[in-house]
């Protein structure tokens, strides 16, 4: 609020004018911007530590690739596939940090299998009519069922 003096012809004070102004909107809109400027910094932040997070996990699915052929007792090679499998859970949870940390740049859309499955290397996959199973090989070589 503003308050200023009314003077007449001789200068005297004779009243005073106050002007308010809302200022709603312009409170508003600040607040936006900063959590606006929040969300970009933790952003950022999410993408930093999934990048992190998936060089740790590669090097831990290197490790498991090159225990796995070596192991003689079968009992152990369980101990490998668990390993395995919670290396994909955490690349899956790096794969969500890293869509956080690109807000608005990714668009989800449905999409049928044999979409999906379009301009994939033909050697990636194999179906196991047998069995009905998919078979996939992860980059390693080495075999990996789908969850």
């Amino acid at each position: 609020m503003v308050i200023s003096p009314v003077r007449d012809a001789t200068g005297e004070i004779v009243n005073y004018v106050a002007v308010k102004r809302d200022m709603t909107q312009e409170v508003e809109m600040e607040r936006r911007l900063r959590q606006t400027q929040k969300m970009e910094s933790l952003g950022h932040l999410a993408g930093g530590i999934a990048h992190d997070f998936n060089n740790v996990l590669g090097v831990i699915q290197g490790a498991l690739s090159l225990l796995k052929p070596r192991l003689t007792d079968p009992s152990l090679a369980r101990y490998v596939e668990v390993g395995e499998g919670a290396v994909g859970r955490g690349a899956d949870v790096a794969k969500r940090l890293l869509t956080f940390s690109r807000e608005g740049q990714l668009t989800l859309r449905t999409v049928t299998l044999a979409e999906a499955n379009r301009g994939i290397n033909p050697g990636v996959g194999t179906h196991d009519r047998e069995n009905d199973r998919h078979r996939y090989r992860n980059t390693a070589g080495h075999p990996q069922h789908p969850r």
